[in-house]
């Protein structure tokens, strides 16, 4: 920290009560010492969970400590887990969209950490439950009747993601608020946590990376500013669809509007250039940039136009040779 914060020292025995040194140390406080203050507690309450993670062995090791964070390649998930299994953490549910109507959580609820990873994944819609398999030399992972080591990577990718928000609860192993609305748990928060997930959409389903939308909405109203970087298109239409569904004057329309921005980095001159774009109530955004998230719109269109130089046929027999064969019910890694 100390390398990261600019501070003044004043050696108080070379220096006179009317020494210029003294007045510029006294000025630096003045102006300086409660932004500092305010910057470096901050960073020691700040989660960061990176894009990259670690293969999860057949049997982890229980940790005779409680980790402090889950690391930040989400390699101490498990022992967290493990180790945080009777506290509990408060959380909302992701937001729940059919059709154009969205239902917002107006609850948060107190569970135990295993509890309420499994509560979320459910609603985020990965099937099979977590559990803790405890044996004599150490502890498994299993969701459903499989390890973490053989349910593909999607899960490994998406535990450590789900275990983040959860932990960033400002009232985390704090029994004493249980189930509570959502307004008296935010009045009774005393701050706000800060967290950074970089790709948090790697190796998971695109539904689930549509559904990562509502989550993280649901936890910027439950007490949490999230910074998220991301290249998933199926993320940012989802919350550009979030604000067109939002019924026009509602609350949720106007928390969409004033708490999501989209920062778009671009080069220039080997420069990293930040534009700040912010949501329209039409599912836009606001000084839409060129050549933003529009690939997948740009070959649909591509599709369309090259498909109508075709006449109608019957589609031809395939050729004779080898083929790549694909069961589309059997995702490799998880789906909705």
């Amino acid at each position: 920290m100390d390398h990261f914060l600019p501070y003044l020292l004043l050696e108080r025995r070379n220096v006179g009560k009317r020494d210029r040194q003294r007045s510029w140390h006294n000025a630096f406080r003045l102006l300086f010492a409660q932004p500092l203050d305010d910057i470096k507690a901050l960073l020691l309450g700040f989660a960061y969970l990176g894009s990259m993670r670690t293969l999860p062995p057949t049997l982890y090791r229980a940790a005779t400590v409680p980790p402090n964070d889950l690391g930040v390649s989400g390699e101490y998930a498990a022992q967290m887990l493990q180790a945080r299994q009777t506290d509990h953490v408060h959380y909302p549910l992701p937001l729940q969209v059919e059709a154009n109507e969205i239902q917002i959580p107006d609850e948060v609820r107190a569970r135990s950490l295993p509890e309420a990873v499994n509560d979320v994944l459910g609603a985020l819609g990965v099937g099979a439950s977590l559990e803790i398999d405890e044996r004599d030399v150490g502890f498994r992972l299993l969701f459903g009747k499989a390890s973490l080591q053989h349910v593909g990577r999607g899960i490994s990718y998406l535990l450590p993601v789900v275990e983040l928000g959860l932990l960033a609860d400002p009232l985390r192993f704090k029994p004493d608020l249980g189930d509570v609305p959502l307004e008296k748990y935010q009045e009774a928060c005393p701050e706000f946590a800060h967290c950074a997930l970089e790709e948090p959409e790697s190796h998971l389903h695109p539904k689930i990376q549509t559904r990562l939308a509502h989550w993280f909405v649901a936890l910027a109203m439950a007490r949490r500013q999230l910074l998220v970087e991301t290249h998933s298109d199926h993320l940012v239409r989802r919350l550009r669809g979030l604000a067109a569904r939002a019924k026009p004057g509602s609350d949720l329309e106007s928390w969409l509007l004033n708490y999501v921005r989209v920062v778009q980095v671009e080069q220039e001159d080997g420069r990293s250039l930040l534009k700040m774009l912010t949501l329209t109530p039409q599912g836009g955004l606001e000084n839409w940039p060129a050549d933003f998230m529009d690939e997948a719109t740009d070959e649909e269109r591509s599709i369309y136009d090259a498909s109508l130089d075709k006449p109608a046929e019957a589609t031809p027999a395939a050729p004779e040779g080898p083929a790549v064969e694909h069961d589309p019910g059997e995702e490799p890694d998880i789906g909705p």
